[in-house]
């Protein structure tokens, strides 16, 4: 999925419920849901390699991913 897709499900979420708005985030565990952790962090850019290991960055031409959590 990229960010604009991301984004656009996001939006159209808070569009259709706002009074989320001061709800909690929580993420799954794993692709079968088997347990939800509370989201702690922010969106940040960065760099992820084909070994998928993690770079944060915020140099535009090196940044190809977005960590949500």
């Amino acid at each position: 999925m990229t960010f604009k897709e991301y984004f656009k499900e996001l939006q159209a979420l808070y569009n259709d419920n706002p009074h989320l708005h001061d709800k909690k985030l929580v993420y799954a565990k794993d692709d079968e849901g088997n347990g939800y952790k509370t989201v702690h962090y922010c969106p940040q850019t960065g760099v992820i390699n084909t070994d998928l290991e993690w770079e944060s960055s915020t140099d535009k031409d090196e940044t190809n991913t977005i960590c949500i959590n």
